[in-house]
């Protein structure tokens, strides 16, 4: 993922055509980089989610200790952010604002317990992987 990363910033941030760099934020370790609808992007973390502005301003993160390591998340929606707890087998809903805005759904309770990833379905459900 760092080499996405490192090829999209070559890309945008070359001197040629007038481009310049309008900001750039360091990765290191194990990063996912996702994206939104409204080309806001996040990076993943083992235990936090951090979104930031096209222009690379940090705008705000979750972080949730008590729940483990983030294993999967949903950010297509930005208004609707979907992630996935392994540790816990739970499902966690977030706003725009990152702030929990719906009861946890654990999986265990529905007898699902070989679950990968999740992600909004287009009904305002979501699907199981």
């Amino acid at each position: 993922m760092r080499i996405v990363f490192v090829i999209l910033l070559l890309l945008f941030s070359g001197n040629n055509s007038g481009q310049k760099t309008i900001a750039t934020i360091p990765l290191s370790g194990h990063k996912t980089i996702l994206t939104d609808n409204l080309n806001n992007f996040y990076l993943l973390t083992q235990g936090t989610l951090a979104k930031y502005s096209p222009f690379g301003k940090k705008i705000v993160s979750f972080s949730d200790g008590s729940l483990g390591d983030i294993t999967s998340a949903d950010v297509t929606n930005p208004y609707h952010l979907i992630l996935y707890f392994n540790n816990f087998n739970q499902i966690l809903f977030l706003d725009d604002a990152m702030t929990i805005s719906a009861e946890p759904v654990l999986l265990d309770d529905y007898k699902l317990f070989s679950v990968r990833a999740v992600s909004y379905s287009p009904d305002d459900g979501f699907f199981i992987f």
